[in-house]
């Protein structure tokens, strides 16, 4: 049936998947309508390694990653040309691709006679993948053509976990099956402390002495499943570890799930860790640091203590406390959560800050369509400060520039502008754009963005092809806040950098910014195990949270 084009859904070990021809594009074109996962890359199975090879490069690091005994999807760059369907991973250098890791899998694979099959999580959108036969019959019904189901229980869903090799060295993006709970040890006692992590990406991790265990992927908890799922994880990694927290600890954001969850459990004493502290902190656990250290913690959003949108910080950071030092200069978020799913608002934002008033002088070809419909709207939001709050996030202004650039005009899945940026950016080009950082009042350094969009723009009238563009970007943005670096490394006599937030999955831009500061005489560090975007918090939290309460009692 695979090979006559239909999608079956099939139960594995953490979940069901759902299956196709990945050579076939009718077959997945009909898959992500129906799923409705418009762009977002699908994950494929791949019978042996000579099978991966005819369709990816392969490195021995890499390999080493594929038949490891927890078989986690690996990212791998594309060969061209393949056999694979384009609509894999449209727009994407890279595939992200597994081995067989049941019976089931290998005697598939081996009867198929296919080289890879799109091999995805079986659920709908926003939900946590389906673990029970009832519940995937009638969830996947009018997604699936048929289903291969079998009757051992599925306790706990548990995706598969996702790595990539980045600087000879693995890098995990998404915490499941084969490696959660993953233990870390620890350089302090952190007793028995519970973090409940962020509102997306959501992992718990849960302490025993000197071990943080962390969870696998839960997903994004705005979705009712999705939180139900989140505390039957909750409780099955205390039954699982045989430890009763005696801590609980929760993101600052006064309105996520997590922090009502905490609230809830009234036996317990709570405490809250400021969103980027977290992130600091979950990398300098992974190496044993206490501090103080520079952290550099760059991702979409987290909740400020000032009230607004953090996501482009420079943070002089200990394990109980921190200090904002600098950031990138503030930009209205016009719509609020809405310009993370339309990009082209956060362009608006940012060329309205630079250009003002003769903004539609400098309107890129790819913003002309919002000329008369949604500008004049978006404008008006910005300037009676009607849902628009501020943000420092360096997520947002790569979801801004790919905007400009005609990459992603409108996101379906987290991430997706930033990650075109990245594919189309020419490795040849070592440009940059201008780079001014000031002072505010509280002599906090701020990271201009005003002067990159001016060049950016003069660079689109020019018509520079958008790869030098898009390489120019990631250049200026690793060589502003390397000088950031620099200037307040000089100052606070710090020489050790921490890089933790979703941005850090971004591998050109770590490379640029690593080899710079590495350059200038700092030692950095960068997650290895826990991964640097959200799914990685709940260790930050567990650690600063445990170090703060012990200086509060």
């Amino acid at each position: 049936m695979i090979k006559k084009g239909h999608i079956v859904a099939i139960k594995g070990l953490g979940g069901f998947h759902l299956v196709c021809d990945a050579e076939n594009s009718s077959a997945v074109k009909r898959l992500r309508a129906r799923k409705h996962r418009e762009e977002k890359p699908l994950a494929l199975m791949a019978r042996d390694m000579n099978c991966i090879r005819r369709f990816a490069h392969v490195n021995p690091e890499e390999e080493a990653l594929l038949v490891s005994s927890s078989r986690p999807i690996v990212i791998l760059r594309k060969k061209f040309p393949n056999s694979v369907s384009p609509e894999v991973a449209p727009r994407n250098r890279n595939f992200g691709v597994m081995l067989p890791y049941t019976p089931l899998h290998h005697l598939l694979l081996a009867d198929a006679h296919l080289p890879a099959l799109v091999m995805t999580s079986g659920n709908r959108a926003g939900e946590p993948i389906c673990t029970d036969n009832d519940v995937a019959l009638a969830s996947l019904a009018d997604i699936a053509d048929l289903f291969l189901l079998h009757d051992r229980e599925i306790i706990i869903g548990c995706d598969d976990a996702v790595r990539r090799s980045h600087d000879d060295r693995p890098l995990t993006l998404r915490n499941g099956r084969g490696l959660a709970p993953a233990a870390l040890p620890l350089a302090m006692d952190c007793g028995h402390t519970m973090a409940l992590g962020g509102n997306d990406k959501n992992t718990i991790c849960l302490t025993r002495g000197r071990t943080a265990f962390l969870s696998q992927h839960i997903g994004d908890l705005d979705h009712f499943e999705t939180m139900r799922r989140f505390r039957l994880a909750a409780d099955h990694l205390r039954a699982l570890l045989r430890v009763e927290p005696d801590l609980l600890v929760h993101d600052l954001h006064p309105d996520y799930p997590t922090t009502r969850f905490a609230q809830e459990q009234t036996e317990l004493p709570t405490i809250a860790v400021q969103h980027h502290h977290a992130h600091a902190v979950s990398c300098m656990a992974e190496h044993n640091l206490a501090g103080p250290v520079l952290a550099l913690t760059l991702d979409g959003s987290g909740f400020g203590p000032d009230h607004t949108i953090w996501g482009g910080e420079i943070l002089r950071a200990r394990l109980d406390g921190f200090d904002r030092l600098g950031h990138l200069a503030q930009t209205p978020m016009p719509g609020g959560e809405q310009a993370i799913r339309e990009p082209w608002r956060m362009a608006a934002a940012f060329l309205q800050a630079t250009h003002g008033d003769d903004l539609f002088t400098h309107l890129p070809p790819s913003l002309h369509g919002y000329r008369e419909t949604g500008l004049p709207t978006l404008l008006a939001m910005i300037d009676k400060q009607i849902n628009s709050p501020l943000t420092s996030s360096c997520g947002r202004l790569f979801d801004g520039v790919a905007a400009m650039l005609g990459l992603c005009a409108r996101a379906t899945f987290d991430g997706q502008g930033a990650m075109a940026l990245e594919a189309v950016a020419d490795p040849a080009e070592t440009g940059l754009y201008t780079r001014v950082t000031r002072r505010n009042r509280d002599n906090i350094l701020i990271l201009d963005t005003a002067a990159i969009i001016r060049d950016l723009c003069a660079d689109l009238r020019r018509g520079t092809a958008t790869g030098i563009i898009a390489a120019r970007f990631h250049a200026t943005i690793a060589a502003l806040f390397c000088a950031a670096c620099r200037e307040i490394g000089a100052e606070t006599a710090l020489k050790q950098v921490v890089c933790s937030g979703g941005v850090f999955q971004n591998a050109l831009f770590t490379t640029l910014l690593t080899k710079q500061l590495e350059a200038d005489g700092f030692t950095v560090y960068t997650h290895r195990q826990a991964p640097p975007n959200d799914g990685g918090l709940a260790l930050g939290q567990a650690v600063a949270g445990r170090a703060m309460h012990r200086i509060k009692s």
